[in-house]
């Protein structure tokens, strides 16, 4: 495989330590792809995830700009998209979350306490052995993705099982939505011909999301781990997203955000485009891959 750079600069990063997420200071960390804390998206269940699998799995490259590994002569057929962080983003806080989902039922809480029981889940994931070890295992079905959430809230201190459901089910409907550019990208894709297949770790369909934005014509199939029993970045989840759409792996460009998991494309012989992490609402950089495919790289 051949590391290319290219010259577009689609967003900055900071370091990033387990200990900085709910600072404004930044440690050397060991993970690059989170955006810096000052912004609300910090506190989003994406960030507790992506502490969960860097603890979960070895550490990820530094990816600082846009990072293509590709095989030279290679001619792309079709793309492979991760979902959230690259076509959709979360659209409120997870403190927030908290407590809206304690309002809901009548509990009273203070937003405080809601920072203070996220910070508490955060650091059990570092170092609570139930949680990490129902975190490895989370997307691999709904019913294990419904228990990691279930043991880092109650690791987290928090008892109350009618709310620790509240707070799961209002995270499964919280409402995710696309980047600016996402649609055109999808749109863009089809009209050159190009098929389009998600590959994402989640616990529930996400199809609905897709639907709920009119997105859903442009995706012709979806490779989800709850539904396979299998998480990136293992190979199977990207090979069957191949099969699905009629590609050799040598074939297909994998975009995503994250080197950890959608880096694992890459040792699967599929080239892989690692985008840098971006504000929720901001231009993603989407047009990126299109260029590719257009410039017949």
């Amino acid at each position: 495989m051949q590391a290319v750079l290219p010259s577009a600069r689609i967003g900055q990063m900071a370091p990033f330590s387990i200990q900085s997420l709910f600072t404004d200071s930044c440690g050397s960390g060991f993970v690059s792809l989170i955006s810096p804390p000052t912004t609300r998206w910090w506190f989003s269940m994406t960030v507790v995830r992506r502490v969960a699998r860097t603890l979960a799995y070895p550490r990820p490259p530094t990816v600082h700009h846009p990072a293509l590994m590709i095989a030279p002569n290679v001619k792309m057929r079709a793309v492979l998209f991760d979902w959230s962080g690259t076509l959709f983003h979360e659209t409120v806080p997870l403190p927030e979350l908290v407590l809206t989902a304690a309002t809901r039922l009548g509990r009273i809480m203070s937003p405080r306490e809601a920072q203070e029981l996220v910070a508490r889940g955060v650091r059990a994931l570092e170092s609570d052995p139930d949680v990490i070890a129902a975190e490895r295992e989370r997307d691999r079905s709904a019913a294990a993705h419904r228990n990691a959430d279930r043991v880092w809230l109650r690791a987290a201190g928090l008892a109350d099982d009618e709310l620790i459901e509240g707070i799961y089910e209002l995270f499964i409907a919280r409402g995710m939505r696309p980047y600016p550019d996402t649609e055109r990208a999808l749109r863009d894709l089809r009209g050159i011909g190009v098929p389009v297949a998600i590959v994402s770790n989640c616990g529930w369909d996400i199809r609905r999301n897709f639907v709920e934005h009119g997105l859903e014509r442009y995706v012709t199939a979806f490779a989800l781990s709850f539904e396979h029993g299998v998480v990136k970045p293992e190979p199977e989840l990207f090979r069957l997203a191949c099969e699905l759409l009629a590609v050799e792996p040598g074939e297909a460009l994998m975009v995503g955000d994250d080197p950890l998991t959608d880096g694992g494309a890459a040792r699967t012989g599929i080239a892989t485009l690692i985008l840098p992490a971006v504000p929720p609402g901001a231009h993603r950089g989407l047009d990126l891959p299109i260029r590719l495919l257009r410039s017949g790289t």
